[in-house]
């Protein structure tokens, strides 16, 4: 018999649908803070969930589907493509035996996703199920992107970075330095620009800093760093700040035209309120203070 597992994400009800309810919460460490009490309007996603197909390869080379991007993510090979408005989304071993495929649809609210359930790891469904937010999500102009997020008198900074630049370090910084900064999320928070203010999310997928808050704030800046060997940072233009934050979106969506106009449409809501910065900078209590004192201190910054 199907249950359903609703959660709150992003300001959104998320409901899975599975006969093994136990099983794939399992899966799912991190979701539990994001439980919601299912009310009594319909979800705004729904995903089913089917765990012990045998490996049937539903989805597997759908006839003329275009490749939108392939890449690896623990152990596993993925694989977007499209025909038409149907988007597949497949995991597999590098043998080529599928562990997950995933069927979504513009325009609908449910997707379809089956799993085998003796090779699937619990960062490949929770990949999965970040993917199928993004999608449903960016259309509405919410997206995950690849930050850590620092919450400081109400609002936060997003820091910005390819991985192994330091953006858990320098928020590693201000939990340590600065009184009354906590982490909000250190890999994927999902942004949302439907506000006239630009809200952050914490979210269930946060990396290897396994932070997790049911939360939201404002956004007060965001943060590009890059390793130097003096701390000191620039405000930059909207040009170079579109640029800043490009990167830092899914990039299988980048890679699709529909998907990557809308968060072109994202990026440049954010930089009518929001000011982004590049941060060249040691790993030291200097560097956190410097960018705390520009943000939430500019008049004494600039004296």
């Amino acid at each position: 018999m199907e249950q359903k597992l609703p959660y709150w994400i992003a300001g959104h009800t998320v409901c899975l649908i599975t006969e093994k309810p136990d099983a794939v919460s399992r899966l799912l460490p991190g979701f539990g803070l994001f439980t919601q009490i299912l009310a009594d309007h319909s979800p705004d996603l729904n995903i089913d969930i089917r765990l012990d197909i045998g490996n049937l390869h539903i989805v597997r080379d759908p006839e003329d589907s275009i490749q939108i991007h392939t890449f690896e993510i623990d152990g596993g090979v993925c694989r977007f493509r499209r025909k038409e408005n149907n988007y597949f989304f497949t995991i597999e071993e590098p043998g080529g035996q599928y562990i997950i495929e995933c069927i979504m649809q513009l325009g609908s609210p449910g997707f379809h996703c089956y799993v085998e359930q003796k090779l699937v790891r619990p960062h490949h469904l929770k990949f999965t199920i970040w993917m199928c937010v993004a999608f449903w999500g960016i259309p509405r102009h919410f997206s995950p992107v690849h930050s850590s997020v620092i919450v400081y008198n109400g609002s936060a900074v997003l820091f910005l970075g390819e991985s192994g630049t330091g953006k858990s370090t320098h928020t590693g910084l201000w939990l340590q330095h600065i009184p009354d900064s906590f982490l909000l999320n250190d890999d994927s928070p999902v942004l949302s620009v439907r506000d006239p203010v630009p809200f952050v999310y914490g979210s269930p997928w946060s990396g290897k800093g396994n932070k997790y808050v049911n939360e939201k704030y404002p956004v007060a800046a965001v943060v590009r760093i890059k390793q130097h060997q003096v701390n000191s940072i620039d405000k930059l233009s909207k040009i170079r700040a579109f640029g800043a934050l490009y990167p830092s979106f899914p990039p299988a969506f980048l890679k699709d035209v529909f998907f990557e106009d809308h968060l072109c449409q994202m990026i440049s809501r954010i930089l009518t309120t929001v000011p982004v910065y590049l941060l060249a900078c040691l790993p030291d209590k200097a560097a956190a203070i410097l960018v705390k004192n520009t943000v939430y201190e500019p008049v004494k910054c600039n004296q």
